[in-house]
């Protein structure tokens, strides 16, 4: 054991020496297993490094290696031996989990052992702070959370086609050396702070592909002082571009429908900014601390740009208003406001506009309306509302944690409802969704306690996870024709619900999909369901007769199992047929007296 310390601790001293990644101890790599385990001691103190480095501090670069670098002209540069990396082996190909090398210049295969290198992992090379050059194979499709995050001397780097996404934080705090980043046409969403402080970066191509940007993803990159963002684009997050302080120029595409809060909070230099017809969603003090936003600034109780209300000092909306943005009422109306009525005229509602609006209990929505924007009406004390012929979309959250709504008309005009749209309206009874709407948000009608009925439509494909969780009160629902595929937890913990038709055009019922569904006591599985969850019928101990298909494959862990005393649910009868899987589960588990063959 001794040994083996002096081994581990003379290694991490060659490696510092070496100016190579200061976090990590070479060893062994395995390339037959699927993952390769890092001693405990070792990985705490790469987490105790990390986590003690400052977010933004000029370290002194690390000493030169006397290791010579350099290659002859004209003599290709060989990819870095794989025992330079661990990995994982997937179905998908070679996904790099950690770099244990201590080379400046890193080139990463594109096979390993004949196999495909698809993925770079989490924080594989974060805290590599001499890491000067990093060639991605063509190969790679992935790059993880973290990837590069802290790669002081990092310079530049090209991603190569066929990377489809960078995940969040993934060149987090490259801020001394990463001055540009060529992004490929194949990459669709840039995660949560995937360039946040890069303060050397001064310029970015964002491809055409690309439709969403996510929170804190270009926030204090102060070199940067112009960027486009392609067409295509339909969501800024929170924090984008924040204390950019030397953007000067922004371009919005024409795709673009929502900007989140503080997008451009504090541009300091920020005073060019269009912005287009299609947003529909502003969040709070998107463009607070620009000379752009306080050029708009006068002696008006308003603050208006091109049908834009973003803020009103005495509570009400002129005639000239299209769009409320987030944070447009102050704080005394917010606190104190119980009715209001929308003019003619605002087809937008944008994010948080009403949001904790405690004694709000009236609104007067104008047949001008089109959308209503993410949390808008949330934490308020509204007790019924009819939302206008024309609206098409309720966002996320848009009436979270109404307590106190009752009822709610939707029209036939709205196709799609949002995330958590209505969670939490404990006083909600019944609703009725109209034909047209095509999807129902995650969570949409989590916790609405007193909702005994619901009605959903044939234009409905699919039921999401939690969307009717928790719903302690429903007692029965008719799933249509038209939904596939019953996911994770949908009707999870409904106390109430005594029945539950399947239609034949479901094929797969996810995990915890009717967990404790305490009060159902028989349910028929249509031919058409071929995979049934883990957990899917958990604690539903009262189920005493289930009919299974011999179309179902694949029973997952603990789907009928009984919490209560530890063991399967106490089945009366199961209903199978002969040779099939769910005779063999069945049998397997415990039932074989139980079987009744149809």
């Amino acid at each position: 054991m001794k040994k083996k310390v002096m081994i581990a601790v003379f290694a991490l001293a060659v490696c510092i020496m070496a100016g190579g990644c200061t976090n990590v101890v070479k060893g062994l790599t395995s390339k037959d297993s699927t993952a390769v385990s890092v001693e405990p001691g070792v990985e705490n103190a790469e987490k105790t490094a990390q986590n003690d480095e400052p977010k933004v501090q000029d370290t002194p670069a690390p000493a030169a290696t006397d290791t010579p670098t350099h290659t002859p002209t004209n003599t290709p540069i060989p990819a870095s031996p794989a025992s330079d990396f661990e990995y994982s082996v997937t179905d998908d190909g070679i996904t790099i989990t950690r770099y244990i090398g201590s080379d400046t210049e890193v080139i990463i295969p594109e096979e390993i052992d004949g196999v495909k290198v698809t993925s770079i992992g989490i924080r594989v090379f974060s805290n590599c702070r001499s890491l000067t050059s990093i060639t991605i194979p063509d190969s790679v499709t992935s790059i993880g959370d973290e990837a590069f995050r802290m790669c002081y001397s990092l310079t530049s780097i090209t991603i190569p086609e066929g990377v489809t996404s960078i995940g969040e934080s993934a060149f987090e705090d490259c801020w001394r050396s990463l001055t540009s980043i060529t992004i490929p046409d194949s990459v669709t969403s840039i995660g949560d702070s995937a360039f946040s402080n890069c303060q050397s970066l001064t310029s970015i191509t964002i491809p055409g592909g690309v439709t969403s940007i996510g929170g804190y993803a270009f926030s204090n990159c102060q070199s940067l002082t112009s960027i486009t963002i392609p067409d295509g684009v339909t969501s800024i997050g929170k924090y984008a571009f924040s204390w950019c302080s030397g953007l000067t120029d922004v371009t919005l595409p024409n795709s673009l429908t929502r900007i989140w809060s503080n997008a451009f909070m504090d541009c300091e230099n920020l005073t060019n900014i269009n912005i287009p017809d299609s947003v529909k969603e502003f969040g709070n003090d998107a463009f607070e601390g620009t000379p752009w936003f306080e050029s708009l600034k006068n002696d008006s109780p308003y603050i208006i740009k091109d049908g834009i209300l973003f803020s009103t000092s005495n509570g009400t909306i002129p005639d000239n208003v299209r769009m409320l943005a987030g944070g447009c009422f102050g704080e005394d109306i917010r606190n104190n406001a119980t009715s209001i009525t929308i003019p003619e005229g605002v087809t937008a509602i944008g994010g948080n506009v009403f949001s904790e609006f405690f004694e709000l209990s009236q609104v007067r929505l104008p047949n001008s309306l089109k959308y209503i924007g993410f949390m808008a009406f949330n934490d308020t004390a509204l007790t019924n509302i009819t939302i206008p012929d024309g609206v098409t979309s309720i966002g996320d959250g848009a009436f979270f944690d109404c307590g106190s709504l009752t009822s709610i008309t939707i029209p036939d005009s709205v196709t799609s409802i949002g995330d958590e749209a209505f969670v939490c309206c404990y006083s909600l009874t019944s609703i009725t969704i109209p034909e047209g709407v095509t999807s129902i948000g995650e969570d949409a009608f989590w916790d609405c306690n007193s909702l005994t009925s619901i009605t959903i439509p044939d234009s409905v494909t699919s039921i999401v996870e939690r969307a009717f969780g928790n719903c302690k009160s429903l007692t029965s629902i008719t799933i249509p024709d038209s939904v596939t595929s019953i996911v994770e937890r949908a009707f999870e913990n409904c106390y109430s619900l005594t029945s539950i038709t399947i239609p034949d055009s479901v094929t797969s019922i996810g995990d915890e999909a009717f967990r404790m569904c305490y009060s159902l006591t028989s349910i028929t599985i249509p031919d058409s369901v071929t995979s049934i969850g883990d957990r899917a019928f958990f604690d539903c101990s009262h189920l005493t007769s289930i009919t299974i298909p011999d179309s179902v494959t694949y029973i997952g862990y603990n789907a009928f199992y009984n919490s209560w005393d530890g063991s399967n649910i106490k089945f009366e009868n199961i209903k199978v047929k002969k040779g099939s899987y769910a005779e063999s589960w069945a049998k397997d588990n415990g039932y074989e007296s139980k079987i009744v063959y149809y």
